[in-house]
């Protein structure tokens, strides 16, 4: 016997068809960002009857995000810059918000509910970032980007901290 649920499933997947081609969510203008990681969450498409499409997390090292923080300075791009870091250990400069890696209700209202955002996030060296960043992707966030290394990286790489 079938059960109502699975006719209704079965026919939801066959609706839906055999789909083609690449459908990685890039968010434009990316290009300087190195490679994507993340755990590939179903995303809801906006304007492709329902589909979806893959979300990652995308890395981005503190070279890169130095020469998008300049460019958001022109009024060149825009993004949100976002420490989740506790305790609290200095910010890069030009950080929007503090908040903690575990307050993803925070998280969601300082991002909004564009789903295709860009924003970075950091810490001290990674691993707060790395669950934070993948809390946003598995609410459906496209535009999201780890600070590799966090703020050690960046420290790594020359520039310094606020406090």
């Amino acid at each position: 016997m079938v059960r109502p649920l699975s006719l209704s499933l079965l026919a939801l997947l066959l609706a839906c068809g055999d789909k083609s081609g690449d459908d990685t969510a890039t968010p434009a203008g990316d290009d300087t960002a190195t490679e994507a990681t993340g755990d590939g969450a179903a995303v809801p498409g906006a304007d492709d009857g329902g589909a979806s499409e893959t979300a990652e997390v995308h890395d981005i090292d503190a070279e890169t995000l130095a020469a998008w923080i300049e460019e958001r300075s022109a009024g060149t791009r825009d993004f949100l810059l976002i420490n989740v870091h506790v305790p609290y250990a200095g910010d890069i400069p030009g950080t929007d918000a503090d908040i903690a890696y575990t307050d993803t209700d925070g998280l969601v209202a300082a991002i909004g509910d564009q789903l295709d955002r860009t924003v970075v996030v950091y810490c001290r060296s990674g691993g707060m970032s790395a669950q934070a960043s993948g809390d946003l992707v598995d609410l459906g966030y496209t535009g999201v980007y780890d600070l590799q290394g966090g703020m050690n990286a960046w420290e790594a790489a020359g520039y310094e901290l606020e406090q």
